[in-house]
């Protein structure tokens, strides 16, 4: 076998275990954050589809629902079109791990109500530590698109409630990557 040929093949196969590693990591992925999430204190979730992007160094999540169970709420707490973390490049040349993040139509729906128990407010839950198992980095940017926050208290008309849509932005360098005296 000729030596150019002897590459070729390495090649392939290191090509073909990539691709095979992650169509295999999907799935296990999926059910592992499902898992985390159904174990909220309080809460529920599911996430409908997750994809890998090795390239670019991170993972998308699709369709992300978090509910409060046992209060009867109509409206999911926490609520997601799609979530985007990737590697922030930039950072990593700076000598720093970091991500950056993307959510795509959040909704979050603050719900106060004369009990505690039917009260959807998050307090229950300690969002940072679940947070951190389902994106296991820390994150410098986090862009919002088109968010949602609506919050009802008692004796306010679902239609009435206090809402502010169309939010977007951007918080950049969270983690002190890049140096901020300039």
């Amino acid at each position: 076998m000729r030596r150019r040929n002897k590459y070729l093949l390495i090649v392939a196969i290191v090509v073909v275990v990539i691709v095979g590693v992650r169509l295999a990591m999907e799935p296990v992925l999926l059910r592992y954050a499902n898992q985390k999430l159904d174990a909220l204190p309080g809460y529920g979730g599911h996430i409908d589809d997750l994809d890998l992007a090795l390239l670019r160094g991170g993972y998308d999540i699709k369709g992300v629902e978090i509910v409060k169970t046992g209060a009867g709420q109509p409206v999911p707490f926490i609520k997601a079109d799609r979530i985007e973390a990737t590697v922030e490049w930039r950072s990593l040349l700076h000598g720093s791990l970091v991500a950056e993040g993307d959510l795509y139509r959040p909704q979050v729906n603050l719900i106060k109500a004369e009990s505690e128990k039917k009260s959807q407010l998050g307090k229950e839950v300690n969002w940072v530590d679940q947070f951190k198992q389902l994106f296991p980095f820390r994150f410098n940017t986090v862009r919002v698109h088109d968010g949602t926050v609506t919050f009802q208290a008692p004796g306010i008309k679902t239609q009435d409630a206090l809402k502010a849509q169309h939010i977007d932005g951007t918080l950049s360098n969270l983690t002190n990557v890049a140096d901020s005296t300039k």
